[in-house]
């Protein structure tokens, strides 16, 4: 009887530990339609899918290791993290219990992340991916949409972000805060520091026409001004938006410009704090982006200002930011 009794109590404690650890390992989720979402620790292996709720849209784990979002009557993909073609035996997409996605490649047992969101510098809190009905990726704490997909607009003018990773939303200075009430934009870098964004690639926000493509200004360094086709309904006017300080000459010239279009690369010429130097050649990176609507290439003053970030609402800016409008 008390060799029973304990071979019982050797058949509960094992049955609590393997259940404790089916609580604690991530969950793979079934690949079926109006399953729009991921929760913390549920992953998709290769070939599984989440589907929008309206059922236009899925994103997909594929087995060669790319994750893709696809129109789903024309099977167009409209964004994906660029992560095939790897030496993995399989891949894993993965909403992660500190906040973070991020595809994996596997081998041999170990996983190495390939791509991420960024999401989990947001801190502690309950995040899930979801599939939006407009075909847009949202990673969200507690509701909020701390990070997006740029394959589609994300505010009612239709702008889109200038940066597609995901760490590039950090302001070092912000629009018309006390410390500086003359700055009249916002000074992005990587939430891992100035050096990680240099060279990365600026994106047009809005369709327009590129008015100013210069080299080497004394204040602005390498910059472009372009007049979008937003009409601002205040003053009736084209809104214009400024990148400033790239890193090379502009990758565009006057004339119209489409949404998306790459118009240069971050960097530090022109007027910037701390100056470069021989030992320290990334001192001072960022983008500066202002956005106005009096139509002016320059000398911009507090009347004609507007928030830039006011224009993506999709974005969680972290560090500097600003209210004022």
């Amino acid at each position: 009887m008390q060799v029973f009794v304990k071979k019982r109590m050797v058949y509960v404690f094992a049955f609590l530990v393997l259940f404790l650890a089916a609580l604690s390992y991530p969950v793979a989720v079934k690949a079926e339609a109006g399953n729009y979402y991921l929760s913390m620790g549920e992953y998709l292996s290769g070939g599984m899918r989440i589907t929008s709720l309206n059922g236009k849209y899925f994103a997909m784990m594929q087995t060669d290791g790319n994750f893709v979002i696809y129109q789903s009557d024309t099977q167009k993909a409209l964004w994906h993290t660029n992560t095939y073609g790897g030496n993995y035996t399989s891949y894993r997409a993965m909403m992660q219990t500190d906040g973070n996605f991020v595809v994996y490649g596997i081998k041999n047992g170990a996983m190495t992340a390939l791509w991420n969101a960024g999401t989990h510098v947001y801190g502690s809190g309950t995040y899930r991916l979801e599939l939006g009905d407009d075909s847009v990726l949202r990673v969200k704490k507690n509701g909020n949409t701390v990070w997006n997909s740029p394959n589609a607009p994300i505010n009612s003018s239709g702008w889109s972000y200038m940066f597609t990773e995901a760490d590039n939303r950090y302001i070092s200075s912000g629009y018309k805060l006390s410390e500086r009430p003359d700055h009249y934009g916002i000074d992005i870098i990587s939430t891992n520091g100035y050096t990680y964004i240099y060279g990365d690639a600026i994106r047009n926000v809005s369709a327009g026409n590129v008015v100013v493509s210069q080299a080497l200004n004394a204040t602005a360094g390498n910059y472009v001004v372009v007049e979008t086709n937003t009409i601002d309904t205040n003053t009736n006017k084209k809104i214009k938006v400024r990148y400033l300080h790239m890193k090379d000459s502009p990758s565009v010239t006057i004339g119209q410009i489409a949404q998306g279009t790459i118009v240069g690369y971050v960097g530090n010429t022109g007027d910037v704090s701390p100056k470069p130097t021989s030992s320290n050649p990334y001192n001072g990176t960022h983008l500066h982006f202002d956005v106005n609507n009096q139509g002016k290439n320059s000398g911009i003053s507090s009347a004609d200002a507007l928030n830039p970030q006011k224009f993506f609402p999709g974005i969680t800016f972290l560090g500097k930011t600003s209210t004022v409008d």
